[in-house]
C-alpha cells in the first residue's frame, strides 16, 4: 500500500513524468556479500538483511506488477555470477525488443554523420 502511495505521489501531485522503461537488476544475495568484501564495509542499509530481504520484495512486487514498463535482468544465472559483458549483451537484447524502445527509435531525429 505504500509503494502506491509514493507512486501516486510522485507521478499524480508532483507531476514526475512516468518512465518509458525501467531496468531492473538484480543480483542474488550471496553475490551481493561478495561486493561488500571486496569494498572492505557494508553501509547502514547493507548490513541489515532483513532491510535488504524486504527491498527486495518491494522491488520484486513493483517489477510483476508493471510489467510493460518493467525489464528485469539478473546479473547470476543458475547460481553463476554473469560478466558485464554477457549483461550488457542480454540488457541490450531486451531493451531494443522493447516496445517503448522502438517508439523511441521512431521519433527520434536522425542524428548527422559526424565529419572526418
Amino acid at each position: 500500500e505504500r509503494v502506491w502511495w509514493v507512486t501516486d505521489f510522485e507521478f499524480g501531485a508532483m507531476k514526475f513524468p512516468r518512465p518509458d522503461v525501467v531496468v531492473y537488476l538484480t543480483v542474488s544475495s550471496q553475490y551481493r556479500g561478495c561486493f561488500h568484501q571486496r569494498r572492505g564495509q557494508k553501509d547502514v542499509h547493507e548490513a541489515d538483511d532483513g532491510y535488504q530481504q524486504r527491498v527486495d520484495e518491494v522491488f520484486e512486487y513493483l517489477a510483476g506488477h508493471q510489467r510493460g514498463s518493467w525489464i528485469r535482468i539478473p546479473a547470476d544465472c543458475e547460481g553463476i555470477l554473469e560478466s558485464p559483458e554477457e549483461i550488457h549483451a542480454r540488457l541490450w537484447s531486451e531493451l531494443t525488443n522493447h516496445e517503448a524502445w522502438r517508439k523511441f527509435v521512431e521519433v527520434r531525429p536522425a542524428v548527422p554523420a559526424a565529419a572526418t
